[in-house]
């Protein structure tokens, strides 16, 4: 492949990222999302068990567990805007120096810190949803924040403010992590046999949302 050739490639997949977040594959994003998430956590899984119910909560059903999937992102971030940026900046590219994008270090998040993030941010949907609603629903909060990563070996509580919102479960996936934060005696065994690990069991970011 020379050079031309990889620079059309990396403008087809910016496409094709843009159009994966259009709304009319709401349902096959949270299928992927719900995916690596399981991936990440160490479940062994077939696509087809992935299932977009005909209504919403939940966005996906897996196993008795019934994911209502929400996504954290940088304050007055659009996942959209950003792939459009890059698909343009893709199409216009003469050469590779042209895409590619300037380096900065990640900086860890303190797991402790990362709870409070989750706490807040699952709080804010809380209020979507009536109690009883709340009660039998599994929230999964996909976490994607520029140039931030988890640092798992930091420790932190799980404080009663969690458990008061009243989910059934609450977990995360910040890639290629993923937790369960909190469950109750009704989440599936599948969860709870995860409750308070961080897994890192998927090595391969290339196909960890695959379908």
């Amino acid at each position: 492949m020379d050079e031309r050739e990889y620079i059309r490639q990396l403008a087809a997949e910016a496409h094709d990222t843009m159009d994966m977040l259009s709304s009319h594959r709401k349902g096959e994003r949270e299928r992927r999302v719900v995916a690596a998430f399981l991936r990440c956590l160490g479940v062994d899984f077939s696509s087809d068990e992935l299932v977009t119910p005909e209504s919403d909560p939940p966005d996906v059903i897996f196993r008795g567990a019934r994911f209502e999937v929400m996504i954290m992102l940088d304050e007055g971030r659009k996942m959209h805007a950003d792939w459009k940026k890059k698909a343009n900046q893709r199409d216009a590219a003469q050469s590779l120096d042209d895409p590619i994008e300037s380096y900065h270090p990640s900086v860890p998040i303190p797991f402790r810190d990362m709870v409070s993030l989750v706490i807040a941010e699952i709080g804010r949907k809380a209020s979507h949803y009536e109690p009883n609603t709340r009660s039998q629903l599994d929230a999964l909060l996909y976490i994607n924040l520029l140039g931030r990563h988890l640092y798992p070996l930091s420790e932190a509580h799980v404080p009663w403010e969690l458990q008061a919102q009243g989910w059934r479960s609450v977990c995360f996936l910040f890639a290629p992590y993923s937790h369960v934060l909190s469950v109750t005696p009704e989440t599936p065994i599948f969860l709870r046999h995860y409750e308070g690990s961080t897994r890192q069991e998927c090595q391969n970011p290339d196909m960890m949302f695959d379908l």
